[in-house]
């Protein structure tokens, strides 16, 4: 029987595997806030403006939130995404997650 995706969710000896993608998200996003928090003036320059796209502030602006009941939720909602990881794989779920940056 073919199967079209391979569950990685799983290792050998039964435990959940942490999805090697939503855990450096999930560092990045805290590390951003941290920093955010602690140096004065830069959550302005992570956030994504109109008229000034940057690669930075892309990528900066979908990981980085100024409230920590923002990060908290956004963590929480991240944590289902080890499931999309562990079905799709790795550079499938990545290329995911950024293409939804776009419309944030």
């Amino acid at each position: 029987m073919n199967q079209p995706f391979r569950d990685r969710s799983r290792t050998r000896s039964g435990f959940r595997c942490w999805s090697p993608a939503v855990g450096v998200f999930y560092a990045v996003t805290f590390i951003l806030w941290l920093v955010g928090r602690s140096v004065p003036g830069l959550a302005d320059d992570l956030v994504l403006r109109p008229g000034q796209v940057t690669l930075e502030g892309f990528f900066t602006s979908h990981l980085y939130h100024k409230s920590f009941p923002l990060l908290a939720l956004t963590l929480l909602a991240m944590s289902s995404a080890v499931i999309l990881e562990s079905r799709w794989g790795t550079p499938r779920f990545v290329a995911f997650y950024f293409s939804t940056a776009l419309g944030t």
